[in-house]
């Protein structure tokens, strides 16, 4: 894990965490996916999206004006 980054969204399902990613992309944000699902398990674990710290307070801005 890259240091100085933090957990800004996580959720069980890909396709919306990636949706999320997407987000964070247009609008120049770094991210992080990190896919802590168990492979046997889908519904276990989860997957994280991560964010430098410095950019966590814009990206969740972003994440909840666009409904995450």
């Amino acid at each position: 894990m890259k240091d100085n980054w933090v957990k800004i969204f996580a959720d069980v399902e890909f396709l919306k965490v990636e949706s999320a990613k997407r987000v964070l992309e247009e609008n120049q944000v770094e991210n992080y996916l990190m896919d802590r699902s168990d492979s046997a398990y889908v519904h276990l674990g989860e997957i994280q999206l991560f964010t430098p710290q410095n950019q966590a307070e814009k990206a969740v801005a972003l994440l909840v004006a666009n409904g995450y």
